[in-house]
C-alpha cells in the first residue's frame, strides 16, 4: 500500500465515527418524537434545564444545563415531562 492510500484510509475512519454517531442520534430522535406522537406527547427537543418551571425544581436535573428530547403532555390524567439530562457518566433518562 502506497503512503497516500493509507492516509486515505485513516482519514476515512476517522470521520466515519461522527457520522455514524450523528446517524444513530438522528434515530433515535426520530423514534421519540414518534413515540411522543402516539402517546399526545408534545416534543420539545433541547430545552435550558434552569429556565422552565418543573425542571428549576429538582437540584440534579438544574445543574444539567440542556436537557435532550423533551417531551411534554398529560398521561392517564396527570402532567408528565420526559426527557434526557446529561449525568456523570453518560445522558440519563
Amino acid at each position: 500500500m502506497t503512503e497516500d492510500l493509507q492516509i486515505r484510509l485513516l482519514l476515512a475512519l476517522l470521520l466515519s465515527y461522527p457520522v455514524i454517531r450523528f446517524a444513530r442520534w438522528l434515530k433515535r430522535r426520530g423514534q421519540l418524537r414518534d413515540f411522543a406522537s402516539r402517546y399526545g406527547l408534545r416534543f420539545r427537543g433541547i430545552l435550558p434545564s434552569d429556565k422552565y418551571a418543573p425542571y428549576t425544581r429538582f437540584d440534579r436535573v438544574r445543574r444539567g444545563v440542556l436537557l435532550y428530547n423533551v417531551m411534554e403532555g398529560r398521561w392517564d390524567a396527570f402532567d408528565v415531562a420526559l426527557f434526557d439530562v446529561p449525568m456523570r457518566g453518560g445522558t440519563t433518562t
